[in-house]
């Protein structure tokens, strides 16, 4: 009966050691070759798992595309029936352009929220570190937002797709998802001026900030229309997944190239 609690928190280092040996692996291959972002991404992976703050903010909005996907299928597989024959074509492009286009506010949450932290006063760090590229603190965090928030929902999409519609499904599927790393990356440029968790919670409720996710709001619900009317023109949207993969590598890569003097030092003292 004495080693229960020994037994109990043993049990827990090793969980915790394993979540940290898969974080860290992540960052080995997604950062690969550049230490200063694989940190950056281990840090974001870290806090992003242990801020209550934070998944309390980010955690409900990928609770509402679950509840979204299970109300469709009840719907739709009323009839014991969900294979792409049963389903009404129109349908299917309706559901496919809304939960591709939907994982974005995800995606724009995790971003916007790892600006904050209640422990901000610690991002001394930063500024006292020889960095040459501080860029690379920013990409490293966008890269474990994507590894975290965004590869799980897109392996929950592409399989039960692939399983229910066939492979017909994947232009359009690739499509939408490079979208939304696209629109992503576009969100760190325009809305990140900061590192991550360098700024107090209250500073997140600026009217400038509002406006600036309104206006990144609109910019996955005008990309989904243009993909609903472009849906059933498969080497248009073939030609325009190649031209969204480029404008992806290239915004990414301005991201990673940003200066010291468009990284905004917060008051910390």
């Amino acid at each position: 009966g004495g080693d229960g609690p020994q037994v109990a928190a043993t049990a827990q280092q090793q969980k915790q050691v394993s979540k940290k040996s898969f974080g860290q692996a992540l960052a080995r291959w997604a950062c690969y070759g550049n230490p200063l972002q694989r940190w950056a991404f281990n840090t974001a992976w870290a806090i992003t798992g242990r801020s209550k703050d934070f998944m309390l903010k980010v955690y409900p909005s990928i609770g509402y595309i679950l509840v979204y996907a299970i109300i469709i299928f009840m719907r739709n597989g009323s009839n014991g029936n969900l294979t792409a024959a049963a389903i009404d074509a129109n349908t299917i492009q309706i559901i496919l352009i809304m939960a591709v286009y939907s994982t974005s506010f995800v995606m724009m949450t995790a971003i916007q929220q790892m600006q904050y932290s209640d422990k901000f006063k610690a991002a001394w760090v930063y500024y006292t570190t020889p960095i040459q590229k501080p860029g690379d603190i920013v990409a490293g965090m966008a890269k474990a937002v994507v590894f975290k928030f965004y590869i799980p929902i897109v392996a929950l999409m592409v399989l039960p797709g692939l399983y229910f519609v066939g492979v017909s499904i994947l232009p359009n599927l690739m499509f939408g998802l490079f979208n939304v790393l696209l629109i992503a990356a576009i969100n760190v440029k325009l809305s990140i001026r900061s590192f991550p968790f360098t700024q107090g919670q209250t500073t997140s409720q600026k009217s400038g900030s509002f406006i600036r996710s309104l206006i990144l709001f609109l910019i996955p619900v005008i990309t989904g229309f243009g993909h609903y009317a472009l849906y059933h023109f498969t080497w248009v949207i073939m030609l325009c997944m190649l031209l969204s993969i480029a404008a992806f590598w290239l915004v990414f890569d301005s991201i990673r190239r940003t200066p010291w003097h468009k990284i905004f030092a917060h008051d910390i003292s």
